[in-house]
């Protein structure tokens, strides 16, 4: 994570009070991997092995051990990261689906850099505020303490920056809409040949069909 002249990222020791809160969170880590574990082995037991489950498997997999292992390194480094930033600009997504509650996602801008935030944090600080954060290293969500260090630090630059974080977010859109399309295609073609109905050698007749059907 880089700084900018907009957002500074140093890193110090942290304090006994900030280790024990890391450390009462990675109590709880463990007993709810397990509570997961055993939600998905139900959904598993009752829905079948397919290509679908055996997915949302390895992928919680592979986000229990990235999140073990950040928890471990920071306790074991015992640093912490400080953000002093200025926010340039507030933003928030939201997905939401007819059967499930939305979801809101928050972000702060220090000029082309952004960052994920808490609601919170988001609703503790200003655009102009000049800002100090202080965080857990690599566990995301856990934020030892907060501080504002000046209201409306830069008001006549704020314009410019915000239409710097409207240009990229076009940008990021469109991109975004490429990466999509291709993971679907990916995740459609891997569904292709996992069912046990759709196989290998019906695909390549059904190609086989279409080219003739173009002579």
């Amino acid at each position: 994570m880089k700084s900018t002249p907009l957002l500074k990222i140093t890193y110090a020791q942290m304090s006994t009070e900030e280790r024990e809160k890391l450390e009462m969170k990675f109590k709880f880590l463990t007993p709810m991997g397990l509570f997961i574990l055993a939600i998905l082995a139900l959904v598993n037991y009752g829905m079948g092995i397919d290509f679908f489950t055996i997915l949302i498997d390895v992928l919680f997999v592979i986000a229990f051990i990235t999140i073990y292992r950040a928890f471990k390194l920071d306790l074991k480094e015992n640093e912490k990261k400080i953000w002093q930033g200025l926010i340039t600009n507030k933003h928030y997504t939201v997905q939401s689906s007819k059967n499930s509650k939305s979801t809101y996602t928050y972000y702060f801008y220090f000029g082309d850099q952004k960052r994920s935030i808490s609601e919170e944090i988001y609703n503790q600080f200003n655009e102009g505020d000049m800002i100090e954060i202080h965080l857990a290293k690599r566990v995301w969500g856990v934020y030892f303490d907060t501080k504002l260090l000046k209201e409306n630090a830069i008001p006549e630059k704020m314009a410019e920056y915000q239409d710097q974080v409207i240009s990229k977010k076009k940008k990021s859109s469109k991109v975004g809409c490429v990466v999509f399309l291709i993971f679907g295609a990916i995740m459609m073609l891997g569904f292709l040949m996992a069912a046990d109905i759709i196989q290998l050698p019906i695909i390549e007749g059904l190609l086989k069909d279409f080219f003739e059907d173009l002579e």
